[in-house]
């Protein structure tokens, strides 16, 4: 009778144990859900890049419409549109995706190939397209650099696709050497110096980012000078906002690149520094920008304010 009944007891537990479903994880249900949505996004990219090239002057166009051919050029710069923020949703969804998968995954891996492919087939290597589609990708990526949630592994392949092209170095040295240069490719180096830091090339990203603000501080102060000179109330309105503008756009890179080495210095053990930095770069009676206050939100920053919400 005790075996007969020890066997039902069993033969209900193991049942039991079957027909039980096992619940996942937060993460798992995350990154299921997440990659749910990149194919979605990817989908809509490619549809709208399909009907891209289809209106685009490169294709001949033999199967069009009467209608599509009279209507070609709205056409094609319509999908242009729709392409470039299909684009940009995409590389967002892509970007979290990979933020939460784990560095050795076959799954990140894909998503590091597909990264690099994306942007590789957006430009011509030392053309105007090359520094447009990087600074895309960094300004994409701010966010998730500015907060540390690529870590350094992801970082340093990211700094791959990004690396800053050669008429930045030239400029960089034409400037060393005294020579006048155009305000050329300074975001970008902003944005690298930020992959360096996540990547924890520190020394690279302060060798940048000394390059680049003294680029910046120097045009800054130029721009400050004629804001304050004399004749400066003589010029027509629109060159005195003009001048205003330039002299923020200005200052906001050059309070980038002290917040980013104030970053570097909290890294560094030199809490002083760090901070003489950061109330520094806070003086400038500007309005703080979104890649700004993402800075300020970083672990390494957080400690210098009360609670400045984003």
């Amino acid at each position: 009778m005790y075996k007969h009944l020890l066997l039902i007891c069993t033969i209900f537990a193991l049942f039991s144990c079957s027909s039980k479903q096992v619940e996942p994880t937060d993460g798992s249900v995350r990154i299921t859900d997440i990659n749910k949505e990149l194919e979605l996004k990817r989908e809509a990219f490619r549809t709208i890049n399909k009907v891209y090239a289809r209106y685009h002057w490169r294709y001949k166009g033999d199967d069009l419409t009467e209608d599509e051919k009279k209507n070609r050029t709205y056409l094609w710069s319509d999908a242009r549109k729709k392409r470039e923020l299909a684009y940009k949703q995409y590389i967002l969804t892509l970007l979290e995706y990979w933020s939460i998968l784990p560095n050795q995954s076959e799954q990140s891996a894909q998503i590091q190939t597909e990264l690099k492919q994306a942007i590789a087939g957006r430009y011509n290597k030392n053309t105007e397209s090359e520094m447009n589609e990087k600074l895309l990708l960094a300004e994409l990526s701010w966010s998730y650099l500015a907060q540390a949630q690529l870590d350094a592994y992801k970082a340093k392949f990211l700094s791959t696709l990004i690396t800053i092209p050669k008429e930045v170095k030239h400029s960089d040295m034409m400037h060393a050497l005294g020579l006048p240069i155009e305000p050329y490719g300074w975001n970008l180096q902003i944005n690298y110096s930020l992959t360096l830091i996540r990547a924890d090339q520190l020394d690279a990203a302060h060798k940048e980012l000394s390059k680049v603000k003294s680029k910046a501080f120097k045009y800054q102060q130029r721009t400050y000078k004629q804001i304050n000179a004399a004749d400066f109330s003589q010029m027509k309105k629109r060159d005195q906002e003009h001048t205003y503008k330039r002299y923020k756009r200005q200052s906001r890179q050059v309070q980038l690149c002290e917040l980013l080495q104030a970053i570097i210095a909290v890294k560094e053990d030199n809490k002083d520094e760090a901070q003489k930095l950061y109330h520094k770069a806070l003086s400038y009676k500007i309005e703080l920008t979104r890649k700004v206050q993402y800075l300020l939100q970083s672990k390494e920053l957080l400690v210098f304010q009360d609670n400045l919400k984003i």
